[in-house]
């Protein structure tokens, strides 16, 4: 069955949780398709949020972009999702990653490492229990004995991905059932992508259909005065340049290792280097400028592979004010 594409936004633990909720029920009634939580450390949790998100609407699906198998068991992500899923009525989209180093290792102590043993033994055993089963596995990572789930049966809860690396997204193409991008997604980024996940498709003798997601935080700016809807997406851009740093989604639009590392330098000081943001760089790696060029950037995602476009918030534009504005200027892209 081919997936309809449609819009999502992407809200932050950081804003206080009645003002996500009211973006979550906004974007319901302007008729976006999902409302995706970030679970960023030390911020609000995702499944609390993302739970007050669910109780204030009916049809929007519910994100959670994402989890990880490091500060959650994934026995307790199991229990987690499964009771969201069910009050959601089958909204939840349960997003997946490793985190950083930097969150988990440095600042919690706690090992960070075997990333990709644990994402897939992850997987596995919250696939297990969402289809009821008895859980036994001697992983590389997880040890589990005669686990029995209780938690109501969900063996169609769509498990998202939220990976950025090579082997991690070749692995999302066996496993996942779609992949969430990360802001500074481009056009050359999500062909990359593709590329990706058909190699793990194809090692799992699976074929990726039209309903695998391909969603990705995007920073939106629309505005008929060019130069100020640049400038609002300046900061934040700088500032996921430098969490990525020399990294493929940042190599295949064209930044080299050096000023990577520059980015990645700024990053690490607290201090985002907008100064070393170019106009090739908003080109590529947002969608800002005026609606006929917003309009063309985005089209550019969508032949890419882009199913769901996500408004990622952001605090120098009011997210009632961007979701009102991709809305009335780009919701047509999609239709």
């Amino acid at each position: 069955m081919k997936q309809k594409r449609n819009f999502g936004i992407g809200v932050l633990g950081e804003t206080a949780i009645k003002k996500t909720v009211a973006y979550a029920a906004l974007a319901e009634r302007m008729g976006y398709g999902a409302c995706w939580v970030a679970e960023d450390y030390f911020c609000g949790g995702a499944f609390t949020i993302a739970t007050a998100c669910a109780a204030a609407t009916s049809n929007i699906d519910i994100g959670i972009g994402v989890l990880n198998p490091y500060t959650r068991h994934p026995a307790l992500i199991a229990m987690e999702a499964a009771a969201l899923h069910e009050y959601a009525g089958g909204r939840l989209l349960l997003g997946l990653g490793s985190s950083n180093a930097i969150w988990i290792e440095k600042q919690m102590g706690i090992p960070f490492g075997q990333i990709l043993p644990s994402l897939e033994e992850c997987t596995q055993i919250l696939r297990g229990m969402f289809n009821g089963e008895r859980i036994n596995l001697d992983g590389q990572v997880f040890h589990t004995a005669g686990i029995v789930p209780k938690v109501p049966v969900h063996g169609k809860l769509p498990l998202i991905y939220g990976v950025k690396s090579e082997k991690l997204l070749r692995m999302a193409g066996r496993l996942a059932d779609g992949v969430l991008l990360s802001v500074g997604t481009s056009a050359e980024y999500v062909r990359w992508v593709k590329e990706q996940l058909a190699v793990g498709a194809q090692e799992a003798g699976r074929e990726l259909g039209d309903d695998f997601t391909i969603a990705a935080y995007l920073l939106f700016s629309i505005d008929e005065d060019r130069q100020r809807a640049r400038e609002r997406v300046k900061k934040k851009l700088a500032y996921y340049m430098g969490l990525h740093g020399d990294h493929p989604i940042m190599r295949r639009a064209g930044i080299s290792a050096e000023k990577a590392s520059l980015f990645r330098e700024g990053f690490l000081q607290a201090n985002p280097r907008v100064d070393l943001v170019t106009e090739d760089m908003l080109d590529k790696l947002t969608i800002s400028g005026t609606p006929q060029e917003c309009r063309a950037r985005l089209q550019g995602l969508l032949d890419a592979g882009v199913t769901q476009p996500v408004v990622f918030e952001y605090d120098e534009m009011p997210m009632e004010e961007n979701m009102a504005s991709v809305r009335r200027y780009l919701f047509e892209v999609l239709e």
